[in-house]
């Protein structure tokens, strides 16, 4: 019985790091998505594929948002970083909302512009918690 007990407490244990690691690691997914999109709208001279572009950021986003990056997996999920963290993704979110306006009204370039300034928002927020 005792033996049972170890195996069942150890798989536990096991299942709720690799469960920690898999939301580090969903981040980390988002993370991409959200980067291989930024170059593709910092890159694109059509105005389809930025606007698709931001899409593929926002949902990126949206998906961090729900998740912890590693570097605060030991932080209560309601703690004043896990609120920063994702007051961050807001603030990007925000900013992706801009431009996706700009370039609906039909200023491109003003758009690129926007979307020039989520540099800003990333590396202050990568400096706290990647």
């Amino acid at each position: 019985m005792r033996k049972t007990l170890l195996v069942l407490a150890s798989a536990a244990m096991l299942m709720g790091s690799s469960l920690a690691y898999a939301a580090g690691e969903d981040v980390g997914d988002a993370m991409d998505t959200i980067a291989s999109n930024y170059k593709t709208a910092l890159k694109t001279d059509n105005p389809q594929e930025f606007k698709k572009a931001l899409e593929g950021m926002k949902a990126g986003a949206q998906e961090a948002q729900k998740g912890t990056p590693p570097k605060l997996e030991k932080e209560p999920a309601d703690g004043a970083k896990m609120t920063d963290f994702r007051h961050g993704l807001d603030i990007l979110i925000g900013q992706i909302n801009d431009a996706e306006k700009l370039a609906d009204a039909g200023q491109f370039e003003q758009a690129k512009a926007a979307a020039e300034k989520f540099k800003d928002t990333r590396n202050a927020y990568h400096k706290k918690y990647k």
